[in-house]
């Protein structure tokens, strides 16, 4: 059995990209794993690429008909095998040593569902080391993590995730099949109510930037599904829940309201939780009065590759 069930969904990626993604796992330090490539019925020069790799590690899964990224990792999780399942994209490059340090911080930490680490992010394999933006968010209190979520979605970054599969199996938690897109936002606030999260403060991962990212229609997508993850939240505060509160939510915190209108909906959240005590009542209204007279800072993946591309293509115009 391998220790470590490495788990990528592709489906008709940049070949360059998929290669060196590959090449990124297969030259790890940490080398007891198992490489499991879910084909999303990609065109038939990916499937030929992925069944000329020759390693007995790898193993591939070919999808009849394309069911897109949440089930294809479903698939990826029903197969693995290892203690642990380490997550990765098809266009992004792991470094050398980030199996080892992850499985050796899980192996530390039983208690810890998944832990993910902080990434560069870059457009062109060539400019990796040159100067480039790095994110590693923060998870040092599950308490005002969980309040966070509420908010944004401010987990690991989704391709650096390594999960104690133990654990999910034990909580049974897998991936909501319903969201097309934020099925990572989804899945760190099912496991953030059941144990405990981390991430590690390292950077591990470079995080590819690309115009198929930052697509209208993706970024649209992404919005929509975001919104269905923190409708679900503020159903656990409120009985009931109109599409106008989440837009009202989602504006407060966007500083896209007045003051006033803000203070009043953060008032509403307060009194709401005082009354279902989701979150620790103190901690969460702390928090709330924060938001208030600060301003709201990015704190997703996608928006800052949105910040880095437009740098990088402005300065090529």
């Amino acid at each position: 059995m391998p220790l470590v069930s490495v788990v990528m969904p592709v489906y008709n990626p940049n070949l360059e990209y998929l290669q060196e993604s590959i090449n990124s796992i297969l030259n790890q330090t940490f080398d007891d794993f198992e490489f499991i490539i879910i084909d999303d019925n990609s065109d038939e020069e990916i499937n030929i690429f992925l069944k000329s790799i020759d390693d007995h590690r790898v193993k591939i899964k070919r999808n009849i008909n394309n069911l897109g990224v949440t089930k294809s990792l479903n698939i990826g999780f029903g197969m693995a095998k290892g203690k642990y399942i380490a997550r990765m994209d098809c266009d992004d490059i792991s470094f050398s040593d980030r199996l080892q340090k992850q499985f050796d911080f899980m192996n530390e930490n039983p208690d810890v569902i998944v832990c993910g680490c902080g990434i560069k992010t870059f457009c062109r394999y060539d400019e990796l080391d040159s100067k480039c933006e790095t994110y590693v968010p923060q998870i040092n209190d599950m308490e005002l993590f969980r309040i966070r979520l509420l908010f944004c979605n401010c987990g690991p970054p989704h391709p650096t995730a390594f999960f104690n599969r133990e654990l999910l199996i034990k909580y049974a938690i897998n991936y909501k099949e319903d969201y097309y897109n934020s099925q990572d936002y989804a899945m760190w606030v099912s496991c953030s109510k059941v144990a405990r999260m981390h991430i590690i403060n390292d950077v591990m991962l470079a995080y590819r930037v690309h115009p198929n990212q930052i697509s209208t229609a993706g970024y649209k997508r992404q919005l929509h599904y975001a919104r269905k993850v923190r409708e679900s939240q503020l159903k656990g505060l409120f009985s009931f829940v109109s599409e106008e509160m989440v837009i009202t939510h989602e504006k407060a915190y966007g500083g896209e309201l007045s003051k006033k209108d803000t203070i009043r909906w953060y008032k509403r959240l307060k009194k709401a939780n005082k009354v279902k005590k989701k979150y620790d009542i103190d901690l969460f209204s702390k928090f709330i009065d924060s938001l208030i007279y600060q301003k709201r800072k990015d704190c997703t993946i996608r928006e800052k590759a949105i910040s880095l591309y437009k740098q990088k293509t402005e300065k090529t115009k």
